[in-house]
């Protein structure tokens, strides 16, 4: 049996913060916030206020710790069962989205990511990459695959340009990786669609890439 993860809902759209509270009560009515600490400055009150105006009662905002190890990972735990939390939103960039996701798993709770920077994949991915406290990585181990994602561009646009350069290049590895390891006897439908979508998906960030870096770099949302 072949299993393929993926976030049950995936919402891109600019304000879609404002609209948030209205997808997770599918999920949950009493959700945690976690995030970075930057990212909890951008996106914390308009997410909180939505999920207020949706008739959520969230059990409080809290910062993720820095990285995504084993003590912030059983910290943030802990914080959802005190607070009787159904439902963890991650909120930031990858080793926050990590950690929450990971305490999920822990907890066996719906997940919604919110990515407030698009370097990395970790908003979509039921993986966590695990460090020690001191940012030494560990181990790649499996977590939540996200209910919903989250993606509002207005937040992304305004990030800074290295970060969307950075997951420029990270998505431009995935067809490296894919055209170096794609043999004939791991030919089958799976591996031909993912083959198929990183060589459209390095077309796209050859054709728009350097105009998205552009109206990034001026804080502008465009297609």
């Amino acid at each position: 049996m072949q299993l393929t993860p993926a976030p049950g809902r995936y919402v891109r759209q600019a304000g879609a913060l404002k609209n948030c509270g209205t997808w997770m009560k599918l999920w949950g009515g009493r959700p945690l916030i976690v995030g970075g600490e930057t990212a909890l400055k951008v996106a914390g009150a308009v997410l909180t206020q939505s999920l207020v105006e949706s008739g959520l009662e969230p059990a409080g905002t809290l910062w993720y710790g820095g990285q995504c190890s084993a003590a912030n990972i059983q910290r943030v735990a802990r914080a959802a069962r005190s607070q009787k939390a159904d439902l963890l939103v991650g909120v930031g960039g990858g080793r926050a989205l990590d950690t929450v996701k990971a305490a999920a798993a822990e907890l066996n709770l719906p997940l919604v990511t919110v990515p407030t920077i698009a370097a990395t994949c970790a908003a979509w991915t039921s993986v966590a990459v695990h460090y020690s406290d001191d940012g030494v990585f560990i181990a790649l181990k499996p977590a939540v695959s996200p209910a919903l994602v989250v993606v509002d561009t207005d937040i992304v646009a305004h990030a800074p340009v290295r970060l969307l350069s950075a997951g420029m290049g990270d998505t431009l590895a995935k067809w490296v990786e894919l055209a170096a390891t794609f043999t004939p006897e791991k030919r089958n439908a799976a591996t031909e669609a993912a083959h198929t979508l990183a060589r459209l998906t390095l077309d796209v960030l050859f054709r728009s890439g350097a105009a998205a870096r552009r109206a990034a770099s001026v804080g502008a949302t465009t297609p």
